[in-house]
């Protein structure tokens, strides 16, 4: 097997940041506690630019809500198959509107 060859970019801080923030709230880090250690005075500005949803956190709070809204003798696989297939969709989708699938 023929190893991958090596892709060569650039990370700035603001990267690392970015993504520690985003991490910080998929991982359910409180929003207070994100603006203290960010150091911002509050939080519109984490809300505005770092606390976009992931397609992990959108995924799992979808199924939260499924778990929480429906017993699970109302629920068919086929719905929690579609979510999970509506998701992935739309990864795909943000994927070739930046030009990262190959």
């Amino acid at each position: 097997m023929e190893p991958a060859p090596w892709i060569s970019f650039t990370v700035t801080p603001y990267d690392l940041r970015h993504s520690f923030i985003t991490w910080c709230r998929d991982y359910g880090v409180e929003l207070h506690t994100v603006v203290e250690w960010a150091g911002h005075s509050d939080s519109s500005m984490i809300l505005k630019i770092y606390d976009e949803v992931s397609d992990g956190r959108s995924k799992s709070e979808a199924e939260k809500l499924i778990d929480k809204a429906f017993s699970p003798t109302d629920v068919c696989d086929y719905k929690v198959i579609d979510l999970t297939k509506q998701v992935e969709s739309r990864s795909k989708m943000k994927e070739e509107s930046v030009g990262f699938a190959s």
